[in-house]
């Protein structure tokens, strides 16, 4: 299954205004499906993309992402609540697909920058393209009495194989997660239907 998702982004002038006008007005680019986790205690499963800032700058984002942190003092695994945010790109696509100058889908793309951002340049870009990211996560547990809040900065080496990214991330986690607690941690992660585009993340031109 081939999975798409059209994040498009322009940008016309400067600022935090400016960073905003571009998330709501790209080209759309293939998507690739993410996996990443640092082994024992914390999963996620989502969507990347991102647009072209500059020759070999790239902001990504990561979408519908279904992400699971392990709770061993409750025997379980806590769901993240952003996933739910990310089910309203699909009502909201339909009504602009019926609708074309409604453009509401553009908050949802604002939304994913904000929440899950990665500032990307690529080092090497022949043969065997190689880029280095930073960026953070966040994600609201909510579906506890004992409600807990995600946040991870991480710095990304990301190698472009034929269809297939992998990445190695050392991170610092600013809170205690269920298992995960504050400090470092090395997370591995691939993604997966990776394909060059003219325009968007994965164009290095």
């Amino acid at each position: 299954m081939v999975l798409v998702c059209s994040f498009s982004f322009a940008s016309p002038s400067g600022g935090l205004s400016g960073l905003m006008h571009a998330l709501a007005n790209a080209e759309g680019s293939v998507t690739p499906l993410s996996f990443y986790t640092n082994i024992h205690s914390d999963v996620n499963l989502g969507l990347l993309g991102g647009t072209k800032i500059v020759d070999g700058l790239y902001l990504n984002g990561q979408s519908f992402n279904f992400h699971i942190v392990s709770d061993k003092k409750d025997s379980c695994a806590r769901i993240g609540a952003a996933f739910l945010l990310h089910t309203i790109a699909f009502p909201i696509a339909i009504y602009d697909f019926f609708d074309p100058s409604s453009h509401s889908i553009n908050a949802y793309y604002v939304m994913v920058m904000l929440l899950n951002p990665t500032l990307e340049f690529y080092v090497v870009r022949e043969y065997v393209p190689i880029s280095v990211g930073i960026g953070y996560n966040t994600d609201w547990f909510a579906f506890k009495p004992k409600q807990k809040f995600y946040f991870r900065a991480h710095g990304d080496v990301n190698i472009d194989l034929p269809f297939v990214r992998v990445t190695a991330s050392y991170s610092y986690s600013f809170l205690d997660t269920y298992d995960l607690k504050k400090g470092f941690s090395f997370y591995l992660g691939v993604a997966l239907f990776r394909f060059p585009v003219s325009e968007g993340w994965w164009s290095k031109s």
